[in-house]
């Protein structure tokens, strides 16, 4: 598994490459560590909860440009990300979508986008963060 420092650099990598703001990209690192954190204090003392969720819970097939940004929304509603950086996230990942289906995007456009997608695609098919068995893995304990 990678460490924290790790996946906060690889994701700082693809928010430069989506063109977020600083303050963005803080929010969102945070919650990168928070989330990596969290999954790796639920291995070493609830590892029962990771084994519970193991299997890989993405959309299947390909989607339609509003059920890719309707997932992403929700997705962003889940880890608790602020409006203004989800509004940054969903213009993010339209660009992605239409210079990934678009025949009448720019050549650069175009490679931004494959970069985004092969750096996500690199973590093993869709990134872990379009698992949503993630959340149920790294769900901090109920308040005793």
């Amino acid at each position: 598994m990678k460490s924290t420092e790790q996946l906060v650099e690889r994701h700082s990598e693809i928010w430069a490459l989506m063109a977020l703001s600083a303050g963005a990209i803080d929010e969102l690192n945070g919650v990168v560590a928070a989330v990596h954190g969290q999954l790796q204090d639920n291995l070493a003392n609830r590892p029962e909860v990771v084994q519970a969720a193991v299997a890989v819970c993405r959309q299947q097939g390909p989607l339609s440009r509003e059920q890719y940004l309707k997932a992403h929304r929700e997705r962003f509603d889940r880890l608790g990300i602020s409006e203004p950086t989800q509004a940054e996230l969903i213009e993010a990942a339209a660009f992605v979508w239409r210079a990934l289906h678009d025949a009448e995007v720019s050549d650069a456009e175009r490679q931004t986008a494959l970069k985004i997608e092969g750096m996500m695609k690199a973590m093993g098919g869709p990134p872990p963060c379009c698992d949503d068995n993630l959340f149920a893995r790294a769900a901090a304990a109920a308040p005793e």
